[in-house]
């Protein structure tokens, strides 16, 4: 993954995401490491979105939170490849993504 294709603040998140899953001792960076982070951003886009579209951050960064814990943890290991999911988001392969031109 390119992280300089991206804009400043969605490289912090995925180094954030990375954080997170090294912290909780996972191989991989997962969905909800990423929605963590972007949560969790200051002066980030993504609390005021979801405060605008109803739902509450600091209910949905809980519930990341205790799904991150129960996440199955890995010693020993530290590439962290992106999950197969959030590989397919990046990819722009996700339901309801359309080509860009």
């Amino acid at each position: 993954m390119r992280l300089d294709k991206f804009t400043v603040k969605a490289q912090e998140a995925i180094e954030d995401a990375q954080g997170t899953a090294q912290r909780h001792n996972h191989s991989i960076i997962d969905v909800e490491h990423l929605l963590s982070a972007l949560i969790n951003q200051a002066d980030g886009i993504i609390t005021p979105l979801l405060s605008k579209l109803g739902v509450a951050p600091q209910a949905l960064g809980a519930e990341m939170e205790r799904l991150i814990k129960a996440k199955p943890k890995v010693y020993g290991d530290s590439a962290y490849p992106l999950a197969a999911d959030l590989q397919t988001v990046h990819e722009g392969r996700g339901r309801g993504c359309q080509a860009q031109g």
